[in-house]
């Protein structure tokens, strides 16, 4: 139950992160390949923040569903039964 939870939720999340992460290296991507007087500080500096978000993408995507699992774990947190949800009526129908 917590594996597949934790599965669900890495499947739901990779979509925006990756997004978010690539839409940022983008946007650095002109500093990492400056070129021109004074270029060294923008290189060092788009660099330094392209792999920084690329390693905190990885550890997001891999990392967060597995300290999820092993907290839950140690704690031992028992996992809920899912209700079953009463079927829904609208006004003016009768239930049988």
């Amino acid at each position: 139950m917590r594996i597949e939870s934790a599965w669900l939720a890495a499947h739901e999340r990779i979509r925006p992160i990756l997004m978010i992460s690539l839409a940022f290296v983008f946007g650095v991507l002109p500093l990492a390949i400056a070129t021109g007087p004074g270029a060294a500080s923008h290189v060092d500096m788009g660099t330094s923040l392209t792999g920084g978000v690329v390693s905190a993408t990885v550890l997001a995507l891999l990392f967060v569903p597995v300290f999820f699992i092993v907290v839950l774990r140690a704690f031992g947190v028992k996992p809920r039964p899912i209700r079953q949800e009463a079927p829904k009526t609208t006004a003016g129908q009768a239930t049988e």
